[in-house]
């Protein structure tokens, strides 16, 4: 098993472990019992408003003969590779 792999493919999980593990226990300790429904409720849309505003849009360029294509053509461009995992 590639540990370093395997957190980077699963980090937004993890990331929402950790915040939902700290935000769960403080809203018990700490507000009203009608707060925490709210508290705990905010940060589970924050997350996922996170998740889909950080995603990377649809490519321009889909396949490696129109990469070539498009280097081909003399202009500067910008090559960004990423991986959403």
């Amino acid at each position: 098993m590639n540990v370093p792999r395997l957190l980077n493919q699963h980090s937004f999980l993890l990331l929402m472990a950790v915040a939902l593990g700290i935000t769960v226990p403080l809203a018990i300790r700490f507000l009203p019992v009608w707060w925490n429904v709210g508290a705990i409720g905010a940060v589970i849309v924050l997350l996922f408003a996170m998740l889909f505003t950080l995603r990377t849009g649809k490519s321009t360029l889909s396949t490696a003969d129109s990469i070539e294509d498009a280097l081909r053509l003399g202009r500067p461009i910008l090559l960004e590779i990423y991986s959403d995992f």
